[in-house]
């Protein structure tokens, strides 16, 4: 049995960079999905791991829960071992700068705000998600205020969404990054440096989520330099193995329409 415990979901933006910060610095962990279409998030027995009812959480053989962020799970892989990722060819100070300057992007806004059609499925999901909860939180009363929070989250994101200021401000940043990197990356093979390190992992997921929305070509054809990085990311082994499933059109299939016809059947039949 692996130490330790990734609760995760192929499909997500932010549990992208814990899997692949964990693949690269070889740390044994097994992957329990939750679904995150379906409700599962919502249940009582995942808030009680994660209060926030979001994915990734890590925990340990004994089932403590370490870590709820996926920031946090990227710097606890770091640390894992003998030396950090990319020691010592990678600058600390240059992976620290990476990680402050991506780690609050949003992936799931840069979606919702540029692939209409997807914003528009997970918005009837979270519909259902939302009168999931409001029905949870009378079977467990104990959660009642954690159950509060996340409603009200769920409505504020599907609002943001929305929100043509805070969609252009997500791409801005989203720009910014990718200009820095194409600065960077005409003076080091690596954005910390000569090796790869915590600061290639948390963007690699970034110029990965571009592809949702069709806009990679758009958006790397003016940087060269990031277009030639990411060719490279692409053809490390921890690529395929932590972002193949996101690819496969299986993956979303089996998710999301049994999710589909369970909102459907509850709105119907008005039991959450």
């Amino acid at each position: 049995m692996a130490p330790y415990t990734l609760f995760d979901n192929p499909l997500a933006y932010f549990p992208g960079r814990a899997r692949l910060a964990l693949v690269e610095k070889k740390v044994p962990f097994t992957s329990k999905v939750v679904n995150l279409f379906n409700g599962d998030s919502l249940k009582p027995e995942y808030l009680r791991i994660n209060p926030a009812g979001t994915v990734p959480s890590l925990a340990d053989a004994d089932s403590k829960v370490l870590f709820t962020q996926s920031r946090e799970i990227l710097e606890f892989a770091d640390k894992y071992g003998d030396n950090p990722l990319g020691a010592p060819g990678a600058d600390p100070a240059l992976v620290k700068s990476w990680v402050d300057k991506v780690a609050d992007w949003d992936g799931n806004l840069y979606v919702a705000g540029n692939a209409p059609s997807a914003a528009k499925l997970l918005g009837s999901l979270t519909e259902f998600k939302i009168k999931f909860a409001q029905a949870r939180a009378k079977d467990a009363p104990d959660l009642g205020d954690i159950y509060a929070k996340k409603i009200a989250a769920m409505k504020a994101a599907g609002e943001e969404g929305k929100n043509p200021q805070a969609v252009e401000a997500n791409r801005k940043q989203l720009v910014a990054i990718l200009d820095d990197a194409e600065a960077q990356l005409a003076k080091t093979p690596y954005l910390a440096g000569t090796e790869y390190s915590m600061a290639d992992v948390i963007v690699t997921p970034v110029i990965f989520r571009t592809g949702l929305t069709g806009q990679t070509k758009e958006l790397l054809s003016p940087r060269p330099k990031v277009s030639e990085y990411y060719n490279r990311m692409k053809a490390r082994p921890s690529f395929q193995q932590v972002f193949g499933p996101a690819l496969s059109g299986s993956t979303a299939a089996t998710a999301i329409l049994p999710a589909l016809f369970k909102a459907w059947l509850a709105g119907v039949t008005g039991r959450y």
